[in-house]
C-alpha cells in the first residue's frame, strides 16, 4: 500500500466518501511499529515480587497500626519462564542506582533489600524505589512506594455538616469572605478554559426544580446552594456577588459511581473536622457513610462560559466550595483496600478504592472555549510531559490516590497493575460488572468505549506508536484535524490506553479536552484552585512553549537536559530509555522550574503538605 494511498484513505471512509470522526486512521498508520523486547509482567514470568503490598500497608495505617518497616525487600519469581541469562536485578531512586545483584541462570535466588534511608536524601512519602530486572531479551520493572506511616494519611477538609436553621438565621454570608484565599501564592491570568467535576455525598433535600440535562432528578444540594447565594445579596459587593451568582450556573447532578468511606476512614475524617463524640461529628460520619445522602456531582459551566483563570476562576472555585460546605457535604476517602489474588494481578500493584474524585478538564481542541487550540504535535508534547512528571504529580494527591485504579499511574516502563482484574464488591470505578469467567467476589471492568485489551497502559508500545506515526509520510500529509484523529480517535494509540489513567486522552475527541483524573475530592477551595491552575499552566507551557516548555530542556542531575522535542527526535530505543530516565529523575523542583513563568514556586510544596496533612 503506497504512502499516497494511505494518506488518501485516511481522509475517506471505506466506501471512498468522507466520514470524519468515524474511520480509524490510526490503524492505517501504525503498521511499521517495531516489535519491542518483552518488558511487561503481562508478557509472563519472570516477575519481581515485593513482600509488603501498598494495600496491606494502607489498611494497617488506617487501623492505627505501627508504621511499616523502613526497608523494602523484593525477589525474583521465575515461574515457568524459559529465557536465557544472565539476569541483573537493580534498584534506583530518583534515577540514581543504589544496589544491584546478578545471577547467571534462572531458578537461582535473586533478591534485593533496601532501606528507606539508603536514598540521599531519604525517600519521602509518595516517592518510589524503582526495581528493574533485565536480561538480554527483556526486562521487568516494579515501582515500590516508600513505606507508609501514620503521617501519610491526612483526613482534613473532607466533610462539613449543613448549617441548621438557627445557624443560618444568625449567619450573614458575604461572598467576598467566602472566596478569601488561604494561601499567599499568586495565580497567573492564563486564559485557557477548564472544567471541574467534583464528586461528593450531600445531605438529602429538595433539589432544583425540573431535571438536569441528562434527565436525572437534581440532588437536593442544588436548591440549598441557590438559597445560600440569595443570602449573599445584601452583604456582598457587586463583583463578589456576581461570582457567587456564577456558582448557581454549576450543574448539580448525580453520579452513582460515588461510594461511601470505610467506617474507620469516616470516623477519622469526622474527628478531623469536629470534636470526637460531638453532634456535628456524628452527623459528619453519617454523611461519609452515605446515610441520608445524595451521590452528588458538581460540574462547572460548559463553554463558552467555562472557567478561566483570566476571568476569576480562582475566586469562583473558592466561593463554590465554601457554599457547598454549608449545605452538608462529604468527600469519602478510602472505600476499600484489598490485596490481589495471585494470578489475577501483580500483588505489588495492590490498589485502594477511593470513594470519590475531582476531575479537571483543560481545553486543547474546543474552539468554543478559551485558549489557543493546540495542534496534534502540541498535544503530544503535553502528554509526554505529563508522563515525565507523573510520579511527581501523584504526590500532590492524598495517599489513597497513589494506587487508585480509576487513575492508574502512567509508568514510562509500562503497566504494573490492571484495573480490569481485581476483587471488588463495589467500586468508585463505574462500569464494573460481574463476569462468568471470574470466581465469586471477583469482577472485570467493562468499558463500553473500549474493545479488546484497551484500558491497559502499555507505555512503551504507545510511545512507539506515536514515535512511528510522527515519522510517517502518510501522517505528515494529513491536515491537523486528521492528525489529531489519528493520534486520539478510533483505532489510535490513545484509544488503546482507555480512560482510567491519571491523564485521560479519550476526552480529546469527545470534549476537546485533556482530563486529569488524579485528585481526591477536597472541600478546601484554595487547594483545588491551585491544583487546577497548575494543570492549566502545565498544558499552556508544554503545549505552546514558554519558559521550560516545548523546546526548552529541563536540567538533569547527570548534566545536560531533556525535552519532549528532543526525545521525539531520538531513535526509538534511545527515546524510550530517555523517557524512563526522565520520569525517574523528575522532581517537584524541576516541575516548578518548568512552570516558573506562570505558577508560584511554592505551589508544589503547598500541595504536598496538604496531601500529608
Amino acid at each position: 500500500m503506497s504512502l499516497a494511498f494511505l494518506a488518501a484513505a485516511a481522509r475517506q471512509g471505506p466506501g471512498g466518501g468522507a466520514s470524519k470522526g468515524s474511520w480509524p486512521i490510526g490503524t492505517l498508520l501504525t503498521h511499521d511499529i517495531p516489535v519491542l523486547p518483552s518488558y511487561c509482567s503481562k508478557d509472563g514470568p519472570p516477575h519481581i515480587r515485593c513482600g509488603s503490598t501498598f494495600s496491606d500497608q494502607l489498611a494497617n495505617v488506617l487501623s492505627g497500626g505501627a508504621a511499616s518497616a523502613s526497608s523494602v525487600a523484593v525477589h525474583v519469581e521465575w515461574g515457568d519462564a524459559d529465557v536465557g541469562g544472565p539476569f541483573t536485578l537493580m534498584v534506583r531512586c530518583r534515577g540514581v542506582e543504589l544496589a544491584r545483584a546478578a545471577v547467571a541462570a534462572m531458578q537461582q535466588t535473586l533478591a534485593l533489600e533496601i532501606e528507606q534511608s539508603d536514598a540521599s536524601p531519604p525517600l519521602q512519602p509518595g516517592e518510589c524505589f524503582v526495581f528493574e530486572l533485565s536480561w538480554p531479551s527483556g526486562s521487568r520493572h516494579l515501582h515500590v512506594l516508600a513505606p507508609l506511616g501514620p503521617s501519610c494519611l491526612a483526613h482534613g477538609s473532607l466533610v462539613s455538616v449543613a448549617l441548621t436553621g438557627a445557624e443560618l438565621a444568625n449567619t450573614r454570608l458575604n461572598a467576598e469572605q467566602l472566596m478569601a484565599p488561604r494561601f499567599l501564592m499568586r495565580f497567573s491570568s492564563v486564559v485557557r478554559g477548564l472544567g471541574i467535576e467534583i464528586e461528593t455525598l450531600t445531605a438529602l433535600g429538595p433539589g432544583r426544580l425540573g431535571v438536569d440535562a441528562t434527565g436525572a432528578v437534581n440532588p437536593g444540594a442544588g436548591a440549598a446552594l441557590d438559597a445560600l447565594v440569595e443570602r449573599c445579596v445584601e452583604s456582598s459587593p457587586p463583583h463578589s456577588l456576581a461570582i457567587a451568582r456564577r456558582c448557581q450556573s454549576w450543574v448539580v447532578g448525580e453520579d452513582n459511581a460515588i461510594v461511601p468511606a470505610l467506617e474507620r476512614a469516616a470516623q477519622l475524617a469526622a474527628e478531623a473536622a469536629y470534636p470526637a463524640g460531638s453532634d456535628h461529628a456524628k452527623r459528619a460520619r453519617q454523611l461519609l457513610l452515605n446515610r441520608g445522602t445524595h451521590k452528588t456531582e458538581f460540574k462547572s459551566p460548559a463553554p463558552p462560559t467555562e472557567l478561566s483563570f483570566g476571568d476569576g476562576a480562582a475566586d469562583e472555585i473558592r466561593c463554590m466550595l465554601a457554599l457547598v460546605s454549608r449545605v452538608g457535604v462529604a468527600a469519602p476517602s478510602i472505600h476499600q483496600t484489598h490485596a490481589i489474588a495471585a494470578g489475577k494481578m501483580e500483588p505489588e500493584g495492590s490498589a485502594c478504592d477511593s470513594g470519590c474524585a475531582i476531575h479537571v478538564h483543560i481545553n486543547v481542541r474546543n474552539a468554543d472555549a478559551r485558549g489557543k487550540v493546540l495542534s496534534a504535535l502540541e498535544i503530544v508534547h503535553v502528554v509526554l510531559a505529563w508522563v515525565r512528571f507523573d510520579l511527581v504529580t501523584s504526590r500532590f494527591a492524598r495517599a489513597w490516590y497513589w494506587r487508585e485504579p480509576s487513575c492508574a499511574p502512567l509508568f514510562a516502563s509500562g503497566v504494573e497493575f490492571w484495573p480490569q482484574q481485581r476483587p471488588a464488591q463495589s467500586s468508585h470505578i463505574d462500569g464494573w460488572a460481574m463476569s462468568a469467567q471470574c470466581g465469586v467476589g471477583e469482577s472485570v471492568l467493562v468499558d463500553q468505549a473500549n474493545e479488546g485489551g484497551a484500558g491497559q497502559w502499555q507505555g512503551p508500545e504507545i510511545v512507539a506508536s506515536v514515535h512511528s506515526m510522527l515519522r510517517s509520510e502518510a501522517f505528515i500529509a494529513l491536515d491537523d484535524e486528521d492528525q489529531v484523529r489519528a493520534l486520539f480517535g478510533e483505532g489510535s494509540p490513545a484509544a488503546s490506553l482507555g480512560r482510567y489513567c491519571s491523564l485521560n486522552l479519550k476526552s480529546v475527541m469527545k470534549y476537546g479536552t485533556l482530563e486529569v483524573r488524579r485528585f481526591h475530592t477536597t472541600l478546601d477551595g484554595d487547594v483545588l484552585a491551585h491544583w487546577a491552575h497548575l494543570l492549566v499552566c502545565f498544558v499552556e507551557v508544554f503545549g505552546t512553549g514558554g519558559a521550560g516548555g516545548v523546546g526548552a530542556p529541563t536540567p538533569t542531575d547527570g548534566g545536560g537536559g531533556y525535552s519532549e522535542t528532543g526525545m521525539l527526535e531520538m531513535p526509538l530505543p534511545e527515546a524510550l530509555a530517555a523517557l524512563r530516565a526522565a520520569q525517574e529523575s523528575a522532581t517537584p523542583a524541576m516541575l516548578m522550574d518548568a512552570l516558573r513563568s506562570c505558577v508560584d514556586p511554592a505551589t508544589a510544596e503547598a500541595l504536598m503538605a496538604d496531601a500529608l496533612g
